[in-house]
């Protein structure tokens, strides 16, 4: 049950006041569960989607938020333009998490902040020719990270963003982007000579000691291929989710038996997305056995 029912309330009002009364009363009839929730105008498209563990108390702060002024207000712009309100209530925080990003990506609401889903990633990788020099590759949202066959670092939606990211990294931790293969040249490099780069290019530091550096920061941005050969069913509280390749397949209140699993395999098509694949890898981390399990 990964989109559950669109629960929808039509508001009906003549002017900002009546208008406030009718969020007010529709507000009434959102259950303060965990879910996802949507601001519509006069259109077919929502205006704008959120999620909360407490949908009620939310949809309430959206509307006290509205009536402030300054940037607080101009935040919730949306609010003064609804028509309809509509919720759809989930099984968990992950599955509020997971639909929240889908939803936005699938319709693009105009005051949600742009999160596209990409079609193209870009990650570093250590040069199979020369060990200390760094490459950028790319995969399609149809590869997912498994086709990665080398260790990779980072997450980016475009080659530029991925070079401002090693670039910050090697002023922050004063590399050599020479030795690291970024920028062309031989001995002693320009940033060493502005006291940017600790000298692996002249021999006042070695190569190592650099690369120890490095690592030290892109330790924690390892993409990770998938750890099982098989999907992994995982409880959050008492609801079931099956994960299979960083996606999120399917939610059930009870613990599914094999024919529902295959069951939600089969019929979600597979799309690598980085925010899914990180909301899955931190609820990974933050629990694991025995409330996970591999069907390996």
């Amino acid at each position: 049950m990964l989109y559950p029912e669109l629960n929808t309330r039509s508001l009906s009002f003549t002017d900002a006041q009546s208008q406030e009364q009718a969020i007010t009363n529709a507000i009434k009839d959102v259950p303060n569960t965990v879910g996802v929730y949507y601001f519509y105008g006069d259109g077919t498209e929502p205006l704008y989607i959120g999620k909360s563990i407490r949908m009620r108390q939310r949809l309430t702060e959206h509307l006290k938020a509205s009536k402030q002024t300054g940037e607080l207000g101009r935040q919730q712009k949306f609010v003064p333009q609804t028509c309809v309100l509509a919720w759809r209530e989930c099984l968990s925080e992950t599955h509020a998490l997971v639909l929240e990003n889908r939803e936005i990506k699938s319709v693009f609401p105009l005051f949600n902040r742009a999160q596209r889903r990409l079609k193209k990633f870009y990650s570093w990788q250590f040069s199979s020719d020369k060990a200390e020099q760094l490459e950028l590759h790319s995969f399609d949202q149809k590869q997912g990270v498994d086709k990665l066959l080398k260790p990779s670092y980072g997450l980016y939606k475009n080659a530029r963003s991925a070079k401002e990211s090693i670039r910050s990294i090697a002023d922050h931790e004063k590399l050599c982007l020479q030795v690291l293969g970024i920028d062309k040249g031989k001995g002693k490099c320009f940033r060493a000579q502005i006291n940017k780069c600790a000298g692996a290019c002249a021999g006042s530091e070695s190569v190592d000691e650099m690369l120890n550096r490095l690592m030290d920061v892109l330790m924690p941005m390892t993409l990770e291929a998938w750890p099982f050969s098989e999907p992994l069913l995982w409880a959050e509280k008492e609801v079931w989710h099956v994960f299979y390749q960083w996606q999120l397949h399917g939610v059930f209140p009870r613990k599914p038996d094999q024919a529902q699993i295959e069951h939600a395999i089969s019929t979600d098509q597979y799309v690598f997305d980085k925010d899914e694949y990180r909301i899955i890898r931190r609820a990974l981390k933050m629990v694991y056995a025995p409330e996970a399990e591999s069907l390996d």
